[in-house]
């Protein structure tokens, strides 16, 4: 076929958003976005027919009296976007979306989750931890000493892992977390805890600024009431005064973050504010109150709020982070062709007995991937049949989601969830698609603006 003569197509799945008197035109196969006035937008509708650019062109010239200097700058544009592939030759190699990170993700090696203890002195209405403890608790065993925890430890290294994070239940509350830790950071590992803060001392100050790289600190609100009615009353304060221990005396990566609830949706912004002004900590993401079934959204006082509302606090919380620290909480804030996340392939999850699961937030008993006495953490990690089942997940076999134009910027969302809530790692995340929704056209945005993007629910 003449190049010169080729159709091209801005396809079915292409999008045109609009905010304000604002286009961006976005090819979710081809990931390419640009920002375009009203008559751009008026050639890329023309174009969701197959059509010579040149023919395209000149016809338009021809009825509007277009003058040939604008002509020729109009066709010079639509192919520099049919080079970009934002327009795609005709016939299309596939009419509907490719997934080109289907079937098999890689084993990838980087942070392993350790829960060290069941036993928490919060008891935080929406943890999945007493589930957990149910199940440790049906299948009667030992929780691992020190010395196992070793072997674990320098198993994952050998595999390849970089990253070990102390988990709970609450860390600190575990008799080996200082022992095994130490032996975490002697491997090389980038030690990081997760804490609810409030056993902190000047003691654990100590021995933290010594030992772990980064603590990770539960805080929900800038005011007491928010953050004790979800974790129990003096939590607040005592959260705070663990924060203030360790930035006194000099912790480098003190990072508080909440969970987004109906208690604190309202003034999450103020928490930036707090954190910045009165703490002097880091700033991390917040992440949305997830039920652990469909049964928890029907009680007496449902704690997941209205999506609306939660998109526009993440959007102020966000905007706020990044003008007063410089950057956005966000881990991982560039846009990216969207795959699934990294359970079972980049991270895992270890329970206090040595049990393995995909996530932190899979610990269901059809998730159960081996046990560490039982067999090795590298043969578990290779040749288990649970993690090698969701490395190898097709999402384009959930019906709702393979031909949508955002699944190659929400990747279907977090699996876990669809999991938790309806049963399996193919459903569709119903209750949560309008908010992936709201937040796949925020980070289109956030890109042509050069802005931060974000990732809306996390785990």
């Amino acid at each position: 076929m003449d190049e010169a003569r080729a159709k091209v197509v801005f396809p079915a799945y292409g999008i045109i958003l609009t905010r304000g008197s604002r286009y961006v035109a976005f090819n979710p196969q081809t990931f390419v976005a640009a920002e375009i006035n009203s008559s751009a937008k008026l050639f890329l509708e023309i174009l969701r027919e197959p059509a010579e650019i040149h023919k395209v062109v000149e016809e338009f010239k021809i009825l509007t009296g277009m003058p040939k200097e604008s002509a020729s700058k109009i066709q010079k544009l639509l192919q520099k976007w049919e080079v970009d592939g934002l327009l795609e030759q005709h016939p299309l190699k596939r009419e509907g979306l490719e997934w080109r990170f289907t079937p098999q993700l890689d084993a990838n090696p980087q942070a392993i989750y350790i829960s060290l203890t069941s036993e928490c002195n919060q008891s935080c209405v929406y943890c999945f931890n007493s589930s957990s403890r149910s199940i440790q608790a049906e299948n009667g065993k030992r929780e691992l000493d020190a010395g196992q925890w070793k072997k674990v430890l320098e198993e994952a290294r050998e595999i390849g892992f970089g990253q070990i994070n102390f988990t709970g239940g609450e860390p600190l509350l575990s008799p080996h977390l200082k022992e095994v830790a130490e032996d975490a950071k002697a491997l090389g590992f980038q030690v990081k805890l997760l804490t609810n803060g409030t056993l902190i001392d000047e003691e654990w100050t100590r021995w933290i600024l010594n030992n772990i790289d980064i603590v990770n600190i539960s805080l929900d609100s800038s005011r007491p009431e928010e953050h004790d009615r979800v974790r129990g009353e003096g939590t607040f304060i005592k959260a705070i005064s663990g924060i203030k221990q360790l930035v006194r005396a000099g912790h480098p990566s003190v990072i508080a973050r909440p969970v987004v609830t109906c208690c604190n949706v309202s003034n999450l912004s103020d928490l930036v504010d707090f954190l910045h002004f009165n703490l002097g900590c880091k700033i991390g993401p917040p992440t949305i109150c997830v039920p652990n079934s469909l049964e928890e959204l029907t009680g007496s006082e449902p704690l997941l709020p209205e999506f609306s509302e939660y998109f526009d606090s993440i959007v102020r919380f966000t905007d706020k982070a990044a003008m007063l620290a410089g950057h956005t909480p966000w881990e991982h804030p560039e846009l990216k062709y969207a795959c699934r996340c990294g359970t079972g392939a980049v991270t895992l999850s270890i329970d206090p007995q040595g049990d393995i699961y995909p996530c932190q937030a899979l610990h269901t008993q059809d998730m159960f991937s081996g046990n560490v006495l039982e067999k090795s953490l590298k043969e578990i990690y290779f040749n288990s049949e649970v993690l090698n089942h969701i490395r190898t997940f097709a999402l384009d076999s959930i019906e709702q989601c393979k031909d949508c134009s955002l699944v190659t910027v929400c990747g279907t969302g977090c699996r876990a969830i669809a999991h938790n809530l309806y049963g399996s790692l193919s459903s569709y995340n119903q209750l949560f698609c309008p908010l992936y929704k709201e937040a796949s056209y925020e980070r289109i945005w956030r890109w042509i603006d050069q802005q931060a993007q974000f990732s809306v629910v996390s785990i």
